[in-house]
């Protein structure tokens, strides 16, 4: 399209210049005009002085008839071209010129009368009329000429500035719709095919890791399968060794050390299946701020002891559907998380707010649930991998906190997002699709 435009464009460009340049031609030619002028009228004149002196001397009645046709002709040509012209000056001067050959033909009908007698001295005197006449209408003539090629000069220079103008105006406007067309390629290339080709590409890797997501999680659980029953079995060898064996202190502190290892390998196992086949939500309205208040309440007791209090920023309380469990389980994770960021004394906020925004290509009304702490920030580093499976910066975590939490809200039709900033704490966030309002 914008092709065809350029093209439509220039094709207009060439042909505006090479008319442009056709009325320069045709106007100069016109300035060839301001001599025909005074040529048409000295010839004709020279014409009409010719047949008199003809008649004059040979007294031949086809000459006297060229005379009269001659001069009426003139005449007439005389009285056609005063209202055609377009200065004053030259009206003036043609005037004159009609006025000064109606002297000549005055002076000249003497000699016109074919019954008059000779007479040398009358002759003589009409012809010095006429001569003087011609001399004066000769004069007129280049005078007209000369008033005319002036008028003609101002006019063609009028015309070909006006034309240089139109050239100019006609480059300049090539040059700003080119201009525009350029803008246009980029404003269309930046709004419309630059967003679509990204969102290909975040297509391409979201598609790319659910793909390995999935894969990832099939493996897990047929591992955590293999690996639970024996370990269910060596729990139970171990209580039974534990109940049939007096077991001194340095004993039991063993058997101790091995049921703990043994019950967060279970809960690896656990995380792991919960990863690979998360239940799906069993959605009822729900209100944001019930939810927030209960995991303030549950996980307030444990923050006091690491001097991290725990506020409550209420905004709204907009409902949204969703499984009530599984919700407090993704803001218990990352509360935790939060809590683990802040070295000493600290502070956690359970917000609710809503908000317009876009979730999964459409915009619409979302409720935003909110934990935001005063901790150390996520570095650069490790905010690339902060959902991958397996990953974690933790001596004893698992890596698959987040990962789960990020599939629970997927499943409730939401997103986690988050900010951060080095030393200055970090904000998780989750969207939810608000309930319509009744």
């Amino acid at each position: 399209m914008i092709l065809v435009l350029g093209t439509l464009i220039a094709w207009a460009a060439n042909t505006t210049w090479r008319l442009a340049s056709s009325l320069r031609e045709k106007l100069t030619s016109v300035q060839i005009e301001s001599f025909r002028i005074a040529e048409e009228f000295q010839a004709s004149l020279m014409s009409i002085n010719n047949a008199l002196l003809r008649f004059e001397s040979g007294r031949d009645p086809a000459d006297l008839q060229s005379f009269r046709n001659e001069s009426h002709k003139l005449d007439t040509w005389i009285d056609d071209e005063i209202p055609r012209l377009t200065t004053k000056h030259e009206q003036e001067v043609l005037t004159r010129i009609n006025s000064v050959f109606d002297s000549y033909i005055q002076d000249a009908a003497p000699l016109l009368d074919q019954k008059r007698n000779p007479d040398v001295f009358l002759t003589q005197e009409c012809l010095r009329k006429i001569e003087i006449d011609s001399k004066l209408l000769l004069a007129l003539g280049s005078e007209l000429a000369h008033s005319h090629r002036e008028a003609m000069d101002s006019f063609l220079s009028t015309s070909n500035h006006s034309i240089a103008l139109l050239q100019k105006v006609t480059f300049g406007s090539l040059l700003i719709l080119l201009t525009l067309g350029s803008w246009i390629t980029v404003m269309v290339y930046r709004e419309m095919v630059a967003p679509l080709r990204a969102k290909i590409i975040e297509n391409e890797f979201l598609i790319e890791r659910q793909e390995k997501l999935a894969s990832l999680g099939v493996l897990a659980a047929g591992v955590a399968h293999e690996i639970r029953n024996p370990l269910t079995a060596i729990k139970a060898r171990l209580f039974t060794l534990e109940q049939s064996l007096g077991l001194s202190s340095v004993e039991r502190n063993e058997v101790t050390f091995i049921s703990q290892e043994i019950s967060r390998l279970e809960r690896i196992v656990n995380a792991i299946l919960q990863f690979a086949s998360p239940a799906d939500p069993k959605r009822t309205p729900l209100s944001p701020s019930q939810l927030l208040k209960e995991v303030s309440i549950l996980l307030a007791p444990e923050l006091e002891k690491r001097s991290i209090a725990i506020k409550l920023d209420l905004q709204t309380d907009v409902s949204i559907q969703g499984d009530f469990e599984q919700l407090k389980q993704v803001l218990i994770n990352l509360v935790k998380n939060a809590s683990e960021s802040i070295t000493q004394r600290g502070r956690i906020t359970l917000r609710s707010r809503t908000g317009v925004a876009k979730l999964r290509g459409t915009v619409k009304q979302l409720v935003f649930l909110e934990v935001e702490d005063t901790g150390k920030g996520i570095p650069p580093a490790v905010q690339k991998r902060l959902f991958d499976p397996f990953f974690t910066t933790k001596e004893k975590g698992t890596g698959l906190g987040l990962s789960i939490s990020a599939r629970i809200v997927e499943k409730h039709g939401g997103a986690m997002e988050y900010q951060t900033h080095l030393d200055h704490g970090a904000i998780f966030g989750i969207m939810l699709p608000a309930n319509p309002s009744p």
